[in-house]
């Protein structure tokens, strides 16, 4: 009888073995195909899903720096054409304020848009737009009561 209980466990650990071992020849001619070879197929499909994210992240941000690069090369050259005291071109004299309110505006999105990209400066805004919202919403509520209170009196 001892004999014909090992039978039993040395089929299910040969089983197990074949499982683990993944050897592609041996899954090759069957249509299943091991568990550590699935774990691995999905492995790498999750490797190159988050390469492809990172990449993606990589080309956003490389092509955001370079539009607010070339954001602030225009507010630069707006207000270096507008500060000049006898500018060589008549257009700038004539547009002098016009270069300058231009140039500014063009500065104050850059530096806008360079701050928004802090994480610092991303969580102070989050903290303060959640207060400012839930404060004006309590004073919005205080004021509705009030006034219906007042109606009914």
């Amino acid at each position: 009888m001892p004999y014909q209980e090992k039978e039993p466990i040395k089929g299910v650990v040969s089983a197990i073995y074949d499982e683990l071992k993944d050897t592609e020849t041996y899954h090759r001619g069957k249509n299943e195909r091991s568990l550590k070879s699935h774990v691995r197929n999905i492995s790498m499909n999750i490797s190159e899903h988050l390469a492809e994210q990172k990449q993606e992240s990589f080309n956003k941000n490389h092509s955001t720096n370079w539009a607010l690069g070339i954001l602030s090369f225009i507010a630069i050259c707006l207000l270096a054409n507008s500060a000049q005291e006898n500018p060589d071109y008549d257009w700038i004299e004539n547009n002098k304020l016009a270069l300058k309110i231009w140039g500014v505006s063009l500065a104050a999105i850059y530096i806008g848009a360079s701050l928004d990209a802090l994480i610092i400066f991303q969580i102070i805004v989050g903290v303060f737009c959640y207060k400012n919202c839930s404060v004006s919403f309590i004073l919005w509520t205080c004021c509705l009561f009030n006034r219906q209170s007042c109606r009914c009196n």
